[in-house]
């Protein structure tokens, strides 16, 4: 029978491992500070070979390199499946678009004021293998295997295409669309998303082009020219998600943008400190000039209070789910002018 080392072996060698790579290193002018990731794979149970053993380690190694928080990670059965599961939706998403499998839907955005729906968000959808695959899994699968930027312009072209369907029964409409950090790297992003608006003779005011204030960890000074540069050519810019990334009040600032998202943490907050934020985000919009969307309204009390607090649209479930493109249409040619009564969102005024 091979012989086994105790499990209790290789956690007290990993943690002594760690703890002593975790040490400062002091120079002369400054101090060091590292962090390691281990992964562990055993003989024989994992593996018979020293090959096999070191590549189901590295496995397990980067496991804990891409979200993991314990001192190590022990390679098995349930880990390998949950990599091989990563690499199969990483291989999908790569084919997404030549297997048509993406598709768009669209969630209204209401102006507080008249109940009206001011603009749609473009969402995003991938079904592969006749299961739905969340955009929280599949868009960093694409952002990391690259297939990101051919997504994202497929994404750009078909909400541009349906909006100008949708422009036939509400000219006015605009469309929020998400862009990723790893768009902004294409030195031709601009000139596409032009051309893009140009071939479909849609406005470019009303293509709003939504980033998250992740992206100012990337050349902030790149991003902000090639911002200035579609806001030149009349494209409106929104932040979304507000409040959860960093650098908050520079990045209104420096872009000077044209819409805030609020992110939707805040609002399932408003009874909390939620609505201490939002009121100081409106405060803000006076001076800057831009315009707020509150994401997530669930219920009637928050709509009230977030119009009351003069919160330009509201977005989320109290007013409509995501919605295919031919329901979105529907919704449009039956009620053009008013989507919702307005009263409902003025009571708390009145």
């Amino acid at each position: 029978m091979a012989h086994q080392t105790p499990l209790y072996r290789f956690e007290e060698l990993a943690i002594m491992l760690k703890k002593h790579i975790n040490q400062p290193i002091l120079t002369t002018q400054h101090v060091i500070n590292m962090d390691c990731s281990i992964g562990i794979a055993m003989y024989p149970e994992h593996g018979q070979s020293i090959s096999d053993l070191i590549s189901l380690a590295d496995l397990s190694m980067y496991s804990r390199k891409i979200g993991g928080t314990d001192d190590y990670v022990m390679f098995s059965g349930e880990l390998e499946q949950k990599i091989k599961h990563g690499m199969h939706l990483s291989k999908g998403i790569a084919q997404a678009i030549a297997e048509q499998q993406l598709r768009l839907m669209f969630q209204p955005i209401i102006d507080s004021t008249t109940g009206d729906i001011a603009s749609v968000e473009a969402l995003l959808r991938w079904e592969f293998e006749g299961n739905n695959i969340p955009p929280d899994v599949f868009i960093p699968l694409a952002e990391k295997n690259g297939a990101i930027k051919q997504i994202g312009y497929w994404v750009l072209e078909e909400s541009v295409r349906q909006l100008a369907v949708l422009h036939l029964l509400k000219p006015q409409l605009a469309i929020c669309i998400n862009v990723s950090v790893i768009q902004f790297e294409d030195i031709d992003f601009v000139n596409k998303v032009h051309q893009i608006i140009n071939q479909y003779h849609v406005n470019p005011s009303k293509v709003h082009l939504e980033i998250t204030e992740s992206v100012f960890s990337q050349d902030k000074l790149k991003l902000i020219n090639m911002v200035k540069a579609l806001q030149l050519l009349g494209f409106m810019i929104s932040i979304d998600d507000f409040g959860t990334g960093y650098s908050s009040l520079s990045v209104i600032q420096d872009l000077h943008v044209n819409t805030v998202k609020i992110d939707r943490s805040f609002i399932n907050n408003l009874h909390l400190n939620g609505i201490d934020i939002v009121k100081a985000v409106m405060v803000m919009s006076h001076g800057l000039g831009y315009r707020i969307v509150a994401e997530g309204v669930e219920n009637q009390q928050q709509a009230n209070t977030l119009t009351a607090l003069g919160i330009h649209y509201l977005q989320g479930y109290l007013f409509d789910k995501p919605l295919e493109f031919e329901a979105l249409k529907q919704k449009l040619l039956h009620h053009p002018d008013e989507q919702r009564s307005p009263f409902l969102l003025r009571s708390a005024n009145s």
